[in-house]
């Protein structure tokens, strides 16, 4: 769409040499959303936090970004990689506890429950959860779903800690 396009679709009219146009955008907003907003916490003063150990494999930077911050912001230690051959290789190097894995599900590589098998192998009693933003990424109810959580991109920041927290007690129900 060209400035002339979008002047005539805001305006109802053409722009005109010489003559500024004056233009308003309203956007509405939940009162739900401008007060979630305006917390400094982000609405996520009430979501479950804990102190383990979680290895975040996510190719996306500024997705993998956004989750590593909201889960040291609820008190998390997150190792993270950017592909499942790299998040696999943390996973056999890191020293100490890994309690568990989250990860993309469609990654370049490695998949995510590519890096989940190699990763239950070497480390046989943590937790998985996966995210993904492809529908079909999600295994049905009555297939092989590796034993593991799911979480539907684009999820809330309190959506994501509540299933980590979900995960990781084992109270959540497999993908």
């Amino acid at each position: 769409m060209t400035l002339t396009e979008i002047r005539l679709a805001l305006n109802g009219e053409p722009p005109h040499a010489g003559v500024g146009n004056t233009s308003q955008l309203m956007l509405l907003a939940s009162a739900q959303a401008l007060d979630r907003a305006s917390r400094p916490d982000g609405g996520l003063a009430g979501a479950p936090g804990g102190s383990e150990v979680i290895l975040l494999v996510e190719d996306e930077a500024p997705i993998r970004a956004l989750v590593r911050t909201v889960l040291e912001i609820k008190g998390y230690v997150v190792c993270e990689a950017c592909n499942g051959r790299e998040g696999l290789d943390l996973c056999g190097t890191h020293q100490g506890p890994i309690h568990m894995l989250l990860s993309d599900v469609n990654m370049p590589e490695l998949s995510g429950y590519e890096l989940a098998d190699g990763a239950r192998k070497l480390r046989p009693g943590m937790r998985v959860m996966f995210m993904s933003g492809y529908a079909e990424k999600v295994p049905p109810k009555d297939e092989d779903s590796h034993g593991s959580a799911f979480l539907q991109k684009p999820f809330t920041p309190f959506a994501l800690v509540s299933k980590v927290r979900e995960t990781l007690d084992g109270t959540c129900t497999a993908a």
